[in-house]
Protein backbone atom coordinates (compact mmCIF):
# COMPACT_ATOMS: atom_id res chain seq x y z
CA UNK A 1 0.00 0.00 0.00
CA UNK A 2 2.83 2.22 0.83
CA UNK A 3 4.65 2.27 -2.30
CA UNK A 4 1.25 2.26 -4.68
CA UNK A 5 0.70 5.10 -2.53
CA UNK A 6 3.97 7.42 -3.46
CA UNK A 7 2.61 6.21 -6.90
CA UNK A 8 -0.46 8.24 -6.62
CA UNK A 9 0.82 11.32 -4.10
CA UNK A 10 1.97 14.10 -6.18
CA UNK A 11 4.05 16.99 -4.58
CA UNK A 12 3.16 19.73 -7.07
CA UNK A 13 0.67 18.60 -9.99
CA UNK A 14 1.91 15.63 -12.37
CA UNK A 15 5.00 15.20 -10.01
CA UNK A 16 4.28 12.40 -7.69
CA UNK A 17 5.79 11.35 -3.89
CA UNK A 18 7.66 8.19 -5.91
CA UNK A 19 9.50 10.44 -8.69
CA UNK A 20 10.58 12.82 -5.97
CA UNK A 21 12.29 10.36 -3.67
CA UNK A 22 13.49 8.52 -6.53
CA UNK A 23 15.63 11.63 -7.71
CA UNK A 24 19.21 11.22 -7.87
CA UNK A 25 19.15 7.30 -7.53
CA UNK A 26 20.12 5.11 -10.26
CA UNK A 27 16.68 3.56 -12.48
CA UNK A 28 15.05 0.73 -10.55
CA UNK A 29 17.43 1.12 -6.66
CA UNK A 30 14.62 1.10 -4.03
CA UNK A 31 17.08 0.80 -1.34
CA UNK A 32 15.63 4.18 -0.29
CA UNK A 33 12.00 3.06 0.27
CA UNK A 34 11.99 0.83 3.45
CA UNK A 35 8.39 0.53 3.84
CA UNK A 36 6.05 -1.90 5.44
CA UNK A 37 6.40 -4.92 8.14
CA UNK A 38 7.64 -7.98 5.97
CA UNK A 39 10.50 -9.45 6.68
CA UNK A 40 13.47 -8.39 6.34
CA UNK A 41 11.43 -4.98 7.96
CA UNK A 42 9.76 -4.90 11.18
CA UNK A 43 7.26 -3.06 13.77
CA UNK A 44 10.65 -1.59 15.03
CA UNK A 45 11.86 1.07 12.37
CA UNK A 46 14.93 1.74 14.79
CA UNK A 47 16.10 -1.76 14.16
CA UNK A 48 15.41 -2.57 10.88
CA UNK A 49 13.99 -0.04 8.41
CA UNK A 50 16.61 2.75 9.23
CA UNK A 51 20.08 0.56 9.31
CA UNK A 52 18.77 -0.88 5.65
CA UNK A 53 18.86 2.88 4.81
CA UNK A 54 21.68 3.81 6.15
CA UNK A 55 23.27 0.80 4.09
CA UNK A 56 21.89 0.88 1.18
CA UNK A 57 22.34 4.85 0.90
CA UNK A 58 25.31 5.65 2.68
CA UNK A 59 23.28 8.19 4.28
CA UNK A 60 24.17 8.71 8.15
CA UNK A 61 21.28 9.20 10.12
CA UNK A 62 22.00 12.63 11.16
CA UNK A 63 21.33 13.77 7.82
CA UNK A 64 18.07 11.73 7.69
CA UNK A 65 14.73 13.46 8.00
CA UNK A 66 11.60 10.91 9.83
CA UNK A 67 8.36 11.90 10.04
CA UNK A 68 5.37 9.70 10.94
CA UNK A 69 1.87 10.03 11.73
CA UNK A 70 1.52 6.21 13.70
CA UNK A 71 -0.83 6.69 16.42
CA UNK A 72 -0.24 2.93 18.20
CA UNK A 73 3.26 2.92 18.72
CA UNK A 74 6.51 5.43 19.32
CA UNK A 75 8.29 5.15 16.01
CA UNK A 76 9.61 8.58 16.25
CA UNK A 77 10.67 7.91 19.75
CA UNK A 78 11.96 4.51 19.13
CA UNK A 79 13.81 6.10 16.02
CA UNK A 80 15.51 9.02 18.21
CA UNK A 81 16.62 6.75 20.90
CA UNK A 82 18.14 3.91 18.65
CA UNK A 83 19.52 5.71 15.47
CA UNK A 84 22.23 8.24 16.80
CA UNK A 85 25.56 8.65 15.06
CA UNK A 86 28.71 8.01 17.47
CA UNK A 87 30.56 11.00 15.51
CA UNK A 88 28.21 13.81 16.40
CA UNK A 89 25.73 11.96 18.61
CA UNK A 90 22.97 13.26 16.88
CA UNK A 91 20.30 11.26 14.74
CA UNK A 92 17.48 12.01 11.93
CA UNK A 93 15.37 15.18 12.34
CA UNK A 94 11.91 13.57 13.38
CA UNK A 95 8.71 14.95 13.60
CA UNK A 96 5.37 14.02 14.85
CA UNK A 97 2.43 14.08 12.04
CA UNK A 98 -0.44 12.38 14.34
CA UNK A 99 -3.33 13.80 12.38
CA UNK A 100 -0.95 12.51 9.06
CA UNK A 101 -0.38 15.89 6.73
CA UNK A 102 -2.88 18.21 6.15
CA UNK A 103 -3.39 21.33 4.21
CA UNK A 104 -2.98 24.60 6.07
Amino acid sequence: IGRSALDLLEIVPGVTAREVFNLGWPAGFEGNMQIGRTPPLSSNKARSHFPLLKKYTKIPYDKMLFFDDCNWSDNCGQVQRGCVEASSGLGPAIERTPAGLQPE
